[in-house]
């Protein structure tokens, strides 16, 4: 009773763990009596079973609930096979920590592809934060000190940003690629000063004729 005590302090109060073990309390009291080596003995099938299924925890979620029903559905199984069994068959925690020793295997990739996942994901964010920096920090000195129409922002807020964005992160922001889709810019913005000979584009420019010529750019 101990043991199980000790188990269930580290679990959630809504965990399905802690259900299972408390599923397994009155025959692991039963194979106490019978089983001297037992809960003493760390080695004793038992014990280990108690042990693995403790670490079947790695797929369950922040409220203690499995991610896969499929899984909780076999082990609540293998629970009740036990608790079938054990009076009358003392190896078939034995047989049942095989299972889920190999069982545990696929949950622990599981778990180690979620992880990896994560950090990709994290890894992303990071990626696309410091490109929309490096983007806004070259547009700002690029147009700095320069009369910049409204329409600018415009096709920057339209796509053109978040295709300088995607450039970035292909690793394009030392290639002449990167130079051309700025030098196309200047161009946008001189199009469009009203000041210029080419005032009158201003009021012509296609946006998204514009993004694509950018898109080919880059």
């Amino acid at each position: 009773e101990q043991l199980l005590l000790r188990g269930r302090q580290t679990l959630a109060p809504n965990s399905p763990i802690r259900a299972l073990t408390a599923r397994l309390e009155r025959s692991l009291q039963k194979l106490a009596l019978t089983d001297t080596s037992f809960p003493a003995n760390p080695d004793h099938p038992a014990r280990r079973l108690l042990n693995v299924l403790d670490e079947f925890t790695i797929g369950t979620d922040d409220r203690g609930k499995f991610l896969d029903s499929a899984l909780a559905d076999k082990l609540a199984a293998h629970v009740e096979h036990i608790c079938a069994m054990a009076d009358t068959d003392p190896q078939v925690f034995t047989r049942v920590l095989a299972e889920l020793e190999g069982e545990l295997i696929a949950v622990r990739r599981a778990r180690r592809a979620r992880v990896e996942r994560a950090q990709e994901a994290l890894a992303a964010r990071d990626c696309i934060r410091t490109a929309r920096m490096q983007v806004d920090e070259t547009l700002a000195r690029r147009l700095a000190g320069r009369r910049v129409p409204r329409v600018i922002f415009d096709l920057l807020d339209g796509g053109l940003r978040h295709v300088f964005v995607l450039s970035i992160m292909r690793g394009r922001a030392t290639s002449p690629d990167w130079g051309a889709g700025l030098a196309l810019l200047d161009k946008i913005v001189e199009c469009c000063d009203p000041t210029g000979n080419d005032g009158a584009l201003n009021t012509a420019l296609n946006a998204p004729a514009v993004m694509i010529e950018v898109e080919r750019a880059l």
